[in-house]
């Protein structure tokens, strides 16, 4: 399964979930109910990229799009199953696309090097842009639509204003590969990192480069704004994530490197920002590290685990609660989740059921329970509040790489490298849904079949012929 997306459908109890897989299918499920509505086989290659429009209320049609490795967009009615547009003219595979935050313009990359753009009504190419002289990694537009910035493996950041139809910037001046892009809600700052150890903040309006933060000596892979905190000269605070095991905190407006928080012996695989403006880092170290956004202090440092920490996530707060009851989940390769009460330190749990490492945790919306997706196959549904194992779902024949919860908390979400996902009732852990695209000889027994080569046998078992 190569992408997955989710939308409201017309009533409260319907949650659409659309997925692409490498059998060139896309397909359309009730995510509540596990029932498949519809399948979508037009493409002759893997679905790379899928994506709902955004719609302003959920009575108005609903609009879904496809990218391909044929080199093809496909746009769909996603009530009836309808193609109603094939988009033509990428000659590589359609890695990512994007609606703008209206639903009128359809914004696609490609591994042609190339960034097309596509009037939904019409259904119509506006343009194309090759200014990139190789492959785009991310992409972004700002808060109301009219830019898209883009960054490439050559180094290059490009600002495209989509409204006019022009590539206003080609910003160059890194000299790696761009690993990501963020545009600050709050103002025109673009802040771009590379593999060149730098960060680059720009002007979206100008496309001036106003400041070059070094400091990071490995790769920068991350860089985000924060939601609402702000440095004493008004501007947002820029976080950085990078391979040389630091966390650094940019003053935007000044360029100042505020603090580095370090500490971390080994890659930081994940961060998570609080509710309330602090940052958990979860590192190759076997560490989770909590800092305080406001003083630039280092908290705490959870030791416990005894092996690299893959996940973290903080309990949401979404009901009163004394400082106390604060706790944070993590997920290790040595097998555990740890839960911590995060304000003091201390491990109040250890969940050592999974038998193999554990990839991902989530909290529910409410708080009171989570997940855990392990190497073991398995899902595991929490007490947050006891620890206590509630269900181990069982069913998946690989690993399981992530959980989510849906929106109202009642159906928990897993994806497996064995090509499915499987949905889960949060409250009695019983598997309501397999969505799994069909197999081309689906129900035909051919188990009986004599002179048959292995290879053979486990070609016609993948496509469903035999047991």
């Amino acid at each position: 399964m190569r992408s997955v997306a989710l939308t409201a459908g017309r009533s409260s109890d319907e949650l659409l979930l659309a997925s692409g897989g490498c059998d060139s299918h896309l397909m359309l499920w009730n995510a509540y109910t596990g029932k498949h509505l519809i399948s979508l086989t037009d493409h002759a290659a893997s679905v790379y990229s899928v994506t709902f429009a955004p719609r302003a209320a959920v009575q108005q049609p609903l609009m879904l799009a496809s990218g391909s490795g044929d080199h093809t967009i496909r746009l769909w009615n996603g009530e009836t199953g309808q193609c109603l547009k094939t988009l033509t003219g990428h000659s590589n595979q359609v890695s990512a696309l994007a609606f703008d935050p209206k639903g009128e313009t359809l914004a696609a990359v490609s591994l042609d090097q190339t960034v097309r753009f596509w009037d939904v009504q019409s259904a119509q190419a506006m343009r194309t842009w090759t200014s990139h002289t190789d492959w785009i990694y991310p992409v972004a537009f700002n808060p109301d639509g009219q830019y898209l910035v883009s960054g490439s493996n050559n180094g290059s950041v490009q600002v495209w204003d989509v409204r006019q139809q022009v590539c206003c910037f080609n910003l160059t001046g890194h000299q790696d590969q761009v690993c990501a892009v963020a545009v600050c809600p709050a103002n025109s700052l673009i802040a771009s990192s590379s593999r060149d150890c730098t960060i680059r903040l720009w002007d979206l309006h100008t496309g001036q480069c106003l400041r070059i933060l070094r400091g990071h000596t490995d790769w920068v892979y991350t860089v985000a704004f924060a939601p609402k905190l702000k440095t004493s000269s008004g501007f947002p605070l820029l976080a950085s994530g990078g391979a040389d095991s630091t966390i650094r905190l940019w003053d935007c407006h000044t360029g100042e490197c505020l603090q580095v928080l370090t500490g971390h012996q080994g890659q930081v695989w994940d961060l998570a920002f609080s509710s309330t403006e602090h940052l958990a880092s979860a590192g190759a170290d076997h560490t989770v590290r909590v800092w305080d956004l406001a003083t630039m202090d280092c908290l705490q440092v959870l030791q416990g685990h005894s092996n690299r920490i893959y996940s973290v996530a903080f309990q949401p707060r979404v009901k009163p609660a004394a400082e106390e009851t604060e706790r944070l989940l993590s997920g290790s390769s040595d097998t555990t989740l740890k839960s911590w009460q995060w304000r003091t330190g201390d491990c109040l749990q250890t969940y050592a059921q999974h038998t193999n490492w554990v990839f991902s945790v989530a909290y529910a919306p409410d708080g009171d329970t989570s997940a855990s997706g392990s190497h073991d196959r398995t899902v595991r549904i929490w007490d947050a509040a006891t620890g206590r194992c509630l269900h181990c779902c069982v069913g998946h024949e690989h690993l399981v790489s992530s959980v989510a919860y849906s929106p109202n908390g009642q159906i928990i979400a897993s994806g497996s490298q064995d090509q499915s996902v499987r949905l889960w009732d949060s409250q009695r852990g019983e598997c309501v849904g397999i969505l799994r695209a069909p197999r081309l000889y689906e129900g035909m027994n051919l188990t009986a079949a004599t002179e048959l080569t292995e290879a053979q046998r486990q070609t016609l078992g993948a496509l469903g012929a035999i047991a």
